[in-house]
């Protein structure tokens, strides 16, 4: 299969990813990538699992539904030409025919130049347009009136829409205090997908996208909700987020979609989903589920299951087809605990899962399950006191590139721990099950009371066009190892592990 390329060389070993581009909306709404399939990373050995109640043709179709119900969401075509056919004059020697001989060449003979002129503006607008957005994409600076700060222009007097515009406020307007966060990142072979999920001020749901390919992050867009009534966020929602390899419909390609949940004012489960050909979202199939959470519920996310709180309850959905149930196993989590689904190993049974949580005497916790979805010996505390409010962030990374170990960081905020924001670590690295810390670092230091902590995590389920599941094994690169919180006053800040320390990559520009 074709793998995208990128438009100009990449600094290896630059990362880029604190730079801004600002795009017209109408340019941003077509295709990040033109909509083309992508390989999935290469899958673990053959493991298939029958999905229960897994219906992707019943999403499919909801999602198509609301593709075609929004034609802004639609690729847009290509440009057709046809040569236009002439009939031969046949002879006749009198003036007449001469003269019409004549008439007939001088009219061919302009619509030979009509025609050349129109091919070469159409080239002309077609190459501008692809040149202009490799260079938005690269981070070229243009006019953008009343704000300063990125291109976006369009053409002659153009300008961006408001809310692509840097907002003078900058995040004071783009993300909320102590907003709820979600990051999701996948690879295709040599690029990387980043997309950040948070909320404004007026409670409005906002994503922000970053691609290797361009080194550079999008502006902070707001995602149009395809009903607004139904689809409305409460204020301060959580978020989670995952990511599954959808089968294309071409053999062995494959394209990533990121499912994002978040609870409505009155606490129901929605979510949206997103690809690189819907950067803006189309609504989820369980938003026509209607799960009930409680008010103070958080969520997590680990395809194909999702889980939330209800009265006392954690409960699991799985795939948003089936009906949801009590995650059997898990009974001591205190009311509104964080939570965090991440891998058991490189390689992974759909059922396999750790779930981190705080129980009812404050402690952080792990509940365990095998490929049997049975609990395992390492399930419970871990002896280390979480407050209550805290957020958890985390990630997981392949050990080494074969074999099942993974590296394990579990991240929260303790506000009364003055050193380095209060931000705590621990880690399980060594493969011999014990976890270190928590610890803390300097890279931290600057966070705001009450962040949310959110991590990127690769997506490892897939569905076949038989809709069993294949494992996707989990990466061991570290340029994905990115944890993002509130820093500064309310701005976006974004740290990464290079598997030995943490580094300081900035602020994501708003």
């Amino acid at each position: 299969m074709t793998i995208p390329q990128p438009a100009t060389p990449i600094r290896q070993g630059a990362d880029d990813s604190s730079k801004q581009v600002y795009e017209r909306l109408d340019v941003y709404i077509q295709p990040l990538v033109k909509d083309r399939s992508h390989e999935a990373p290469e899958p673990a050995l053959p493991q298939y699992h029958h999905s229960q109640g897994n219906d992707p043709n019943h999403q499919q179709q909801y999602v198509h539904h609301n593709y075609q119900a929004h034609p802004q969401y639609a690729s847009v075509p290509g440009n057709s030409s046809g040569a236009a056919s002439t009939d031969p004059v046949t002879g006749s020697n009198s003036k007449i025919s001469r003269t019409k001989k004549g008439s007939r060449s001088r009219l061919h003979w302009l619509v030979s130049i009509l025609a050349a002129v129109c091919a070469a503006l159409i080239a002309a607008t077609i190459t501008g347009v692809a040149v202009w957005k490799a260079t938005e994409f690269k981070g070229s600076l243009g006019t953008c009136e009343g704000g300063g700060g990125g291109g976006g222009r369009g053409g002659p007097g153009a300008s961006p829409p408001a809310e692509d515009m840097p907002t003078g406020g900058g995040p004071r307007k783009a993300i909320r205090p102590a907003s709820g966060l979600a990051a999701i990142g996948w690879r295709v072979k040599d690029e990387t997908f980043i997309q950040l999920v948070y909320q404004d001020p007026d409670d409005n749901l906002r994503t922000s996208w970053f691609s290797s390919l361009w080194s550079n992050w999008t502006a902070p867009r707001i995602v149009p909700l395809v009903n607004k009534d139904a689809h409305q966020p409460k204020s301060g929602t959580p978020f989670a987020v995952s990511t599954l390899w959808r089968w294309s419909g071409v053999e062995n390609e494959w394209e990533a979609q990121n499912q994002m949940n978040y609870l409505s004012p009155t606490g129901i489960v929605l979510g949206y989903n997103f690809r690189l050909v819907w950067p803006l979202g189309l609504p989820d199939s369980i938003t026509q589920k209607s799960y009930s959470a409680s008010p103070s519920s958080n969520l997590a996310s680990l395809w194909p299951y999702n889980f939330y709180q209800a009265d006392s309850e954690i409960r699991q959905v799985q795939d948003a087809s089936a009906a949801n149930v009590k995650l059997e196993g898990l009974s001591d989590a205190a009311g509104a605990t964080p939570l965090l689904a991440l891998p058991v190993g490189a390689t992974r049974n759909p059922e396999e899962l750790r779930l981190f949580y705080r129980n009812g005497n404050g402690t952080l916790s792990l509940f365990e399950r095998d490929s049997r979805g049975s609990s395992t010996g390492n399930s419970g505390a871990l002896a280390v006191d979480i407050p209550a409010g805290a957020g958890l962030g985390g990630f997981a990374t392949a050990r080494e590139s074969s074999g099942p170990g993974i590296n394990t960081f579990v991240l929260w905020q303790d506000a009364l721990q003055r050193e380095n924001g209060g931000i705590r670590v621990m880690s399980q690295t060594d493969g011999e099950g014990d976890w270190r810390g928590p610890v803390s670092d300097p890279v931290f230091s600057r966070a705001d009371v009450n962040t949310r902590i959110a991590c990127v995590n690769e997506g490892m389920g897939a569905v076949n066009n038989d809709a069993t599941q294949t494992n996707v094994r989990l990466s061991n690169s570290r340029d994905l190892n990115r944890c993002y919180f509130q820093a500064e006053g309310g701005r976006l800040k974004q740290v990464r592990h290079d598997g030995k320390k943490w580094i300081d990559l900035g602020f994501v520009p708003m």
